[in-house]
């Protein structure tokens, strides 16, 4: 039980430093892009 609570006080340590980014997307000529690449295309789908 030792072992539980210090893996998850360890992983709880480690995600409180962590930052999430979230990604932006673009949609131009109905077409999807993040990051300028192509995610989603009208003619290809």
């Amino acid at each position: 039980m030792n072992k539980i609570k210090k893996e998850l006080k360890e992983f709880l340590e480690y995600k409180k430093d962590y930052k999430f980014v979230q990604k932006e997307l673009i949609e131009k000529d109905e077409c999807i892009y993040c990051e300028d690449i192509l995610l989603k295309d009208i003619d290809r789908k």
